[in-house]
């Protein structure tokens, strides 16, 4: 069996388990690596620079907002119980702000619909550490995942002053 064959065979199995998993009304865990994003207007963002790798995602200067995103494959089915969002936010106290959207999109009409928000600044604020911090937001819009009507992406956006203080190490979905 070439190397090929072998992939597509794992994924194939990959998937069906999580179809079963999705069926079984079993609770589950999506992670996203900071890895994983990407910026979304390529013909600004990519000219800016930016970091990403296995533990933080940032950016090195004073810049107006950047956007980065990842698509997420969840089980078709599931009901999404929460968004945990990891910052690390060393501070300079002026707009040094991370917000991160859990949205989906509809295939159909192409409308894009909230289901999750979390930010380092909302009530109650982080404080200023150089420690690993989370905000959690249980308030999910639009709970149920429908792979056959939706795709699922998740949003970093930088506001303008982080510079390298405010860093997005991840994010959790649990369903």
């Amino acid at each position: 069996m070439s190397s090929r064959s072998k992939i597509l065979v794992c994924l194939s199995l990959f998937f069906m388990a999580l179809a079963g998993l999705a069926s079984s009304g079993i609770a589950g865990v999506i992670s996203l690596s900071p890895a994983a994003f990407r910026p979304i207007d390529s013909t600004s963002d990519n000219d800016r620079t930016w970091y990403a790798h296995e533990t933080e995602l940032y950016v090195p200067m004073s810049i107006d907002g950047p956007y980065f995103m990842a698509g997420v494959n969840l089980p078709n089915g599931v009901n999404i119980k929460k968004m945990t969002v990891y910052f690390t936010d060393m501070g300079t106290g002026v707009d040094d702000e991370v917000r991160v959207m859990l949205n989906r999109h509809s295939l159909s009409t192409g409308v894009v619909q909230q289901m999750a928000y979390a930010c380092n600044h909302s009530s109650p604020a982080l404080p200023y550490s150089t420690s690993r911090q989370t905000k959690v937001d249980s308030t999910i819009s639009y709970k149920t995942i429908s792979n056959s009507s939706y795709t699922y992406t998740v949003y970093v956006h930088f506001i303008m002053d982080c510079t390298d203080k405010v860093k997005f190490n991840g994010v959790k979905i649990e369903f």
